[in-house]
């Protein structure tokens, strides 16, 4: 059971959520946002279409650049991360975790978040 349970197990556990749906969220984000720069659809702030700096596209068509943006930019940018990214941090991850929460301790942010964990688990 305690291995199950264990420090490093629910450190690589979260690791691996964060990572992944963090990393898909923001890539997502910027794959969208990179249709949108370089088209537009008809709408009322570009006069549908009559003053647009950018190329006029169908709106059904717009949606389906971004979903394929999305899809393209996501599966390269997790194809970096898995090969080159994940393997870093799991050889020398370790290194940055100690070096990290001897930060916070020198800020005094773990005494903090002791002190409100023990505040909740009292309630």
């Amino acid at each position: 059971m305690k291995k199950y349970f264990s420090k490093d197990v629910l450190l690589n556990y979260l690791y691996s959520i964060l990572s992944g749906r963090l990393l898909g969220f923001i890539v997502g984000t910027w794959a969208s946002t990179v249709v949108s720069h370089f088209f537009e659809t008809k709408s009322f702030k570009n006069l549908w279409g009559l003053k647009a700096k950018k190329t006029i596209i169908s709106k059904s068509a717009f949606a389906e650049l971004e979903w394929i943006a999305s899809i393209l930019i996501g599966f390269i940018v997790f194809e970096i991360f898995e090969k080159v990214l994940k393997e870093k941090f799991q050889t020398q991850g370790l290194v940055y975790y100690r070096s990290t929460m001897i930060y916070l301790e020198e800020k005094g942010v773990l005494q903090k978040i002791r002190e409100v964990r023990l505040k909740i688990f009292k309630k």
